[in-house]
């Protein structure tokens, strides 16, 4: 009879027993070829080896596996892998396999038909294991089992034993058994996966708590076209089963409508499987908090199972979770009430303070102001903008200018950096000092008509006056750098263009242009809110609004007509009654006042009805 060819595959660990067993089989048949065994046992790395082993063990006839626990995972990745392409031909081809026990070990559950040689007393009952393998390999005994023939099962007796084995299991409950009896038949023999046990498989996966994998395991049951014998999309029992598992995985809406459809299709004498799906309806719509819709429930329950105490028992459950909801509803909308009604109010009470137009300012006018608390006053802080430090041109000459007049001679000055305000002081601004608790800032003569217009710029407020606000800032916010800002600041802010080197004569350029000033010229002939002509480009630029017109602004230098030097006495702290410098022209004068290098001056007493502030500080990081 011709030699047979044997692969024997094995891990690198029993590589001794291996060896000897090899060497022992081509002694018997007296052909070098007549065992083949990988030398390294998987140690080898290369696609070409890979090909090689896949080449052996296809060619040979018989496959032999030394088993212990070093053959299987995780220990081993080669010899399964063998094992598998070995046990694919076996069930295809019939190719004949002979398990060799060596240690003892976890036999893999798709080989536990397989007869098998038990070695596990080596090496003394070797020689008898070693008659029985030749045995094997000529065709005769096979090992264990007491000297059985050794007959490959056929692959339709072996896959209608694990269809027997998956519903044996299905029925026990041995949703593990059903799992794994169903994998091997999906890998194996996937036309022997009718719906009854796709059915049954997506049973066993929600019992181990797999509800996606059950759901993906009912689809075919459902589904004709994915070719599962006796697939139908109306049995009721697949989609409770299906319905169960939307539930498990929070698809409430979508678990409701199959639970509904499989209580329709139940036919008219399942009446405990309609109850049951109503029951899992009931408990899903309870949960969501749909108490309206799980009576409805009950109700069709009811009709089923008149005076059923289960029932009648969820029925009261649902009613109170429903009055309980609409008592929870109506407590949420009496606190959005009176969360509305407070936010209203303190709107309301911001608005008193801080007009909504100074609030809500925008490009182009850019940084709103902001209302703030600070211990027991309430602040508004306007926008103000960074002045960089460095040089630039002061004062005026006529040749550029033909209007000037008093203005300083034209001279370069030096400043640091500081920042001012965007726009001058207004109503609502100085409001804040007058009602804070303990104030010592002076009321204007005039305060009631002036606080029917809160985004005007304050007038009527003297140097002095101008002096006892910023006091009051300082103490209020913590903050003592507010002040007034120097002559030379103000003018730097009003008509530096740091980016050509040049000082313009008005705030937006050289040319007059009435529609961007309120001065007599075209003004309504009194004060007008702040940053009122932004949109028609009145803004320095530094972004300043206001510095033409509108109305004259205190600075804290003394007035000399010398060209301005900060060290010349113009910035005498200590000198609290010598004429203050004004600047920016007002609504009641006419072009030539309101050129950025004009100077007005007046006592630190005086109080006018076209006379106002703006701030500056030293600059705070962060801040504007």
């Amino acid at each position: 009879m011709p030699t047979p060819k044997i692969f024997v595959s094995h891990s690198h660990l029993d590589s001794d027993f291996t060896k000897r067993l090899v060497a022992d089989l081509r002694g018997a048949f007296g052909d070098e070829d007549a065992a083949w065994m990988d030398e390294y046992g998987g140690l080898h790395v290369g696609d070409a080896w890979v090909d090689k082993i896949v080449a052996e063990i296809t060619a040979r006839g018989i496959f032999l596996v030394v088993l212990s626990p070093a053959a299987l995972p995780p220990q081993s990745k080669w010899v399964p892998f063998e094992m598998g392409i070995a046990l694919r031909q076996h069930v295809e081809e019939g190719k004949r396999i002979l398990p060799i026990v060596l240690r003892a070990c976890a036999i893999p559950e798709a080989w536990k038909g397989i007869q098998f040689v038990d070695c596990t007393e080596y090496p003394t009952t070797y020689a008898a294991k070693l008659s029985e393998i030749v045995a094997f390999a000529r065709g005769g005994v096979s090992g264990g089992g007491g000297g059985e023939r050794h007959q490959a099962p056929r692959p339709e007796s072996r896959a209608a034993a694990l269809v027997q084995d998956a519903n044996t299991a299905a029925g026990r409950e041995q949703w593990s058994d059903v799992r794994d009896k169903t994998d091997v038949l999906i890998d194996d023999f996937p036309q022997e996966m009718t719906a009854d046990l796709w059915r049954r498989r997506g049973r066993a996966l929600l019992g181990l708590g797999d509800a996606a994998g059950a759901l993906t395991a009912l689809e075919p049951a459902l589904d004709p076209q994915l070719g599962a014998a006796g697939a139908d999309p109306h049995d009721a029992a697949t989609l409770r089963l299906k319905g169960q598992a939307q539930a498990r995985l929070g698809q409430v809406d979508p678990a409701l409508q199959t639970l509904e459809k499989a209580r329709k299709l139940a036919r008219l004498d399942e009446a405990a499987l309609k109850l049951d799906v109503l029951a899992e309806q009931f408990d899903l719509l309870l949960a969501a908090g749909r108490a309206a819709e799980a009576l409805a429930v009950c109700d069709a329950a009811l009709r089923i199972a008149s005076g059923d105490a289960d029932w009648t028992r969820r029925q009261e459950q649902a009613t109170a979770r429903q009055s309980a909801i609409a008592a929870a509803a109506a407590e949420r909308a009496r606190q959005e009430a009176q969360r509305q009604e407070a936010q209203r109010q303190e709107q309301a009470r911001v608005d008193a303070i801080l007009p909504r137009r100074l609030a809500t300012f925008a490009p182009p006018l850019q940084t709103p102001f902001v209302l703030r608390r600070f211990w027991a006053s309430e602040v508004i802080l306007p926008p103000m903008v960074d002045i960089p430090a460095g040089p630039f041109w002061m004062g005026s000459e006529k040749r550029r200018d033909p209007q000037a007049d008093s203005d300083e001679p034209w001279h370069e000055v030096t400043l640091g950096a500081y920042q001012i305000g965007r726009y001058p002081v207004t109503v609502a601004e100085y409001a804040c000092a007058l009602a804070a608790p303990g104030t010592q800032v002076p009321k204007p003569s005039d305060w009631d008509r002036q606080l029917q217009h809160p985004d005007h710029p304050v007038v009527r407020v003297s140097w002095q006056d101008a002096q006892a606000y910023l006091a009051w800032l300082g103490e209020a916010t913590g903050d003592h750098g507010w002040r007034l800002p120097t002559e030379a600041e103000w003018e730097k802010a009003a008509r530096w263009d740091a980016a050509t080197k040049t000082a313009r004569i008005y705030p937006w350029g050289d040319n007059w242009d009435k529609t961007r000033a309120n001065t007599s010229d075209g003004g309504p002939k009194t004060t007008t809110p702040v940053g009122a002509y932004a949109e028609r480009g009145d803004a320095s630029p530094y972004g300043c609004h206001d510095m033409a017109g509108n109305v004259w602004e205190w600075t804290s230098s003394i007035y000399f007509a010398e060209a301005y030097q900060a060290d010349n006495r113009r910035e005498d702290s200590t000198n609290t009654a010598g004429n203050r410098v004004l600047r920016g022209g007002s609504w009641w004068g006419g072009s030539s006042l309101a050129r950025a290098a004009c100077r007005l001056r007046s006592g630190p007493g005086g109080h006018d009805g076209i006379v106002g502030f703006r701030l500056a500080r030293v600059p705070v990081p962060g801040s504007r």
